[in-house]
């Protein structure tokens, strides 16, 4: 249980460490404004928020001049927190940051603890969880679209609609517990039909954002591709003509590949996380087997496969294909046709979909989305492979739309899921209606615990708002 002194003067540095133009240090609390003005005796008595103002910060046992610094200054109810906050600009390094800082203790401030400065923003109702969590994921970001919607969230999107269903599911709850109230006078403000309707509708806006996760996961994880195929199938060549620089060793040599290699590339703002792993082959080495191993782990994991085929090889090469192909079961494969250089079209022996199709045919579960021609040699094809990478990043992610990328979010969602069509069971069953209530309660619980709010047993106020029961 978090127990911050909220009543406390709090500092921080908030810029990173290290040598820099300039640091920030920001201070919090109703009495922050005693505790700068005795290190900054420029500052005027009636200050103005918003507003900047420039001098030299003095240290509070000398009196001597520690540095010329910006001061700005954010009144009560205008700050991010809500409080009083100051932010201290003075030039950069870890030296005068941390002298600063021990003034700042000396005149009465305490160091902050990590995240009490958004917990007090929190705390204060400037934002709810959902948005103190979405700070986290705009400073982590590592793509555009990754911090487009970070930002998205931040702003109150995902948490304007979580509080539209929390009010339906809440009027419904108060329909239902007005009915049990009022069960011996004969007024039923909900029928059970009815009721099943409108739980309905919560549940459908509800599964929206369960199935929007796998989204938002990759908008905020990036999107895994293994890289699959035969020993000297020319996989490593790939992952380093993608990238642009040499990550994985190459040589003629089969076999090079044991373990995984993985890099990073960014496209169209989305990150995309390849894995070059081991040729899948009969083996009898013990390295490479282990090899093999991971690279069967890593295309469970991945969220589409490069299969990559050496087209110069003779037709006794499919068999070992087909093998391959055992493995890519319910995957997304690109196939990718290599060495396109060595094999003119006219010569190739397994170029065209309608031959490959004879070595997949019999594991129709594969989901073979695109067949490319490349060549890692002189880069043909890959103007065609990142295109595909568009219309992925394209199709499948909007940054305005309100997708779940926590963890936490997903799983009281899936729990107030489950509650609600346990509640619609139990009413066509006929169970008694405080049963009903109660999965209701838990399932609005779930809902309060995304955005971080106490559930209080009020909803009956609902009914008072909308009808005029008691005349």
């Amino acid at each position: 249980m978090i127990n911050f002194d909220s009543d406390s003067v709090i500092c921080a540095v908030a810029t990173p460490p290290g040598v820099g133009g300039i640091a920030v240090i920001r201070v919090c609390g109703d009495d922050s404004e005693k505790v700068v003005k005795k290190l900054c005796p420029f500052l005027p008595d009636q200050l103005e928020s918003h507003r900047v103002y420039y001098g030299f910060l003095s240290s509070l046992s000398s009196q001597s001049k520690v540095d010329e610094v910006l001061v700005t200054y954010f009144e009560q109810g205008r700050s991010f927190t809500g409080n009083h906050v100051f932010e201290i600009s003075c030039h950069g390094g870890s030296f005068l940051a941390k002298e600063i800082l021990q003034n700042l203790l000396d005149a009465g401030a305490r160091l902050s603890e990590k995240g009490e400065f958004s917990y007090r923003a929190f705390e204060n109702g400037r934002i709810d969880l959902i948005q103190a969590e979405s700070i986290l994921s705009l400073i982590h970001s590592g793509s555009k679209k990754q911090a487009q919607l970070s930002l998205s969230q931040l702003e109150g999107h995902l948490s304007k609609g979580v509080n539209k269903i929390c009010d339906d599911l809440t009027l419904i709850l108060a329909n239902l517990e007005a009915n049990i109230d009022f069960a011996q006078e004969d007024i039923e403000l909900v029928s059970p039909k009815e009721f099943v309707q409108q739980v309905a509708q919560v549940s459908y806006e509800v599964g929206q954002y369960i199935e929007s996760y796998s989204m938002g996961k990759k908008m905020s994880e990036g999107i895994n591709i293994t890289l699959v195929g035969l020993p000297n199938a020319g996989k490593s060549s790939f992952l380093n003509q993608i990238l642009g620089f040499d990550k994985a060793i190459v040589t003629d040599t089969p076999g090079t590949t044991r373990d995984i290699v993985d890099a990073s590339f960014f496209h169209n703002g989305l990150q995309f996380n390849f894995y070059d792993t081991a040729g899948i082959h009969d083996t009898v080495d013990k390295v490479e087997q282990l090899g093999i191993t991971k690279s069967l782990e890593s295309i469970d994991k991945s969220d589409y496969v490069f299969y990559l085929h050496d087209q110069t090889e003779g037709p006794e090469y499919n068999t070992q294909v087909a093998n391959i192909f055992t493995q890519l079961k319910n995957k997304k494969v690109i196939f990718l046709n290599t060495k396109s250089d060595l094999c003119p079209s006219s010569k190739n022996q397994f170029l065209d979909e309608n031959k490959l199709a004879d070595i997949y045919l019999e594991s129709k579960d594969i989901n073979l989305l695109s067949f490319i021609e490349i060549s890692n040699k002189t880069g043909i094809g890959f103007d065609k492979v990142k295109l595909w990478l568009n219309e992925i990043s394209e199709v499948n992610f909007n940054e305005n739309s309100e997708v779940i990328t926590q963890a936490r979010h997903y799983e009281l969602l899936v729990s107030c899921f489950e509650n609600l069509n346990k509640s619609k069971e139990l009413m066509g069953l006929g169970e008694s209606p405080e049963f009903i209530a109660s999965s209701l309660q838990f399932a609005l619980r779930s809902l309060y615990e995304i955005l971080g709010k106490t559930y209080d047993d009020q909803v009956m106020d609902k009914v008072f708002q909308q009808f005029c029961i008691g005349k």
